[in-house]
């Protein structure tokens, strides 16, 4: 029996790249112990059925929960008043910074709060391509085009860290509507990005001779790595979730990868 004076837990766990094979042994027999599980999918795209199977596995159900309620706190932190509860998070449960208030709003109501890491992008993606992970500069993040919301600061990003000869990792979009965005996509972003700034500041430096990695369904078995340069990118049998990697100056192993990869 749990002692009255004993703070109950809230667990941050991370699912992994891809679905629920992907969670680790420890992660599992802590969310056996929970009373609440909760989950979003709105930070990155996790394979169908993968929470469904997972209920199985742990005997417990999965509440998956909107975006608007994870960061808005109320229902996971009043869960842990009955009992330890657990949130499931797409990756590394950290590597999302929205789920930094959580852990602080955990904090104000004294509950404990236990994090349980998990593969994520930002370190699968450069051993996929076969990149130096210290070579990284600022990450980017390319998001769908709405109507009065059309940033092109990641091609900021990506020319901060070229001048410093560091890759960047451009992060795609997921939305709940439009789905997770393709490469495709991106980079058709991209170009209108680039013509927009070409512009409004008089510049004219293209990306389109970049080298570049495509890679898609990373750690899935359907993982898919293309390389080359960006002009050289055809709308394809794409998956997703996927991400894209300006190269900066490579080290000449990671170039023979580069090169590898060419298709």
């Amino acid at each position: 029996m749990r002692n009255k004076h004993m703070k109950n837990t809230l667990y941050l766990v991370g699912l992994g790249l891809c679905d629920e094979q992907d969670l680790p042994l420890r992660s599992v027999e802590a969310l056996k112990k929970c009373e609440k599980i909760f989950a979003e999918n709105y930070t990155n795209f996790v394979r169908e059925g993968a929470f469904a199977r997972l209920e199985k596995i742990i005997g417990k159900k999965v509440q998956i929960l909107p975006r608007e309620d994870v960061e808005g706190e109320k229902i996971i932190l009043d869960a842990c008043a009955k009992g330890n509860s657990a949130l499931i998070v797409p990756g590394d449960p950290m590597s999302a910074t929205t789920h930094n208030s959580l852990l602080e709003g955990a904090k104000k109501r004294e509950i404990e709060v236990r994090i349980l890491h998990a593969s994520s992008i930002f370190s699968a993606a450069p051993g996929a391509c076969g990149l130096q992970n210290y070579k990284f500069g600022k990450t980017a993040t390319i998001t769908y085009w709405r109507e009065n919301f059309e940033p092109t600061s990641f091609l900021d990003i990506i020319a901060q860290n070229k001048k410093i000869g560091a890759h960047t990792l451009c992060l795609l979009d997921v939305d709940m509507d439009m789905g997770p965005m393709k490469p495709s996509q991106a980079i058709g972003i991209l170009r209108k990005a680039q013509k927009r700034i070409a512009e409004e500041r008089k510049d004219s430096s293209s990306l389109e001779n970049e080298d570049i990695f495509v890679a898609s369904t990373i750690g899935w078995e359907e993982q898919k790595i293309w390389a080359g340069k960006l002009r050289d990118y055809k709308k394809q049998n794409e998956n997703c979730p996927a991400i894209i990697i300006f190269c900066g100056k490579m080290h000449f192993m990671e170039k023979e990868a580069w090169e590898r990869a060419l298709k």
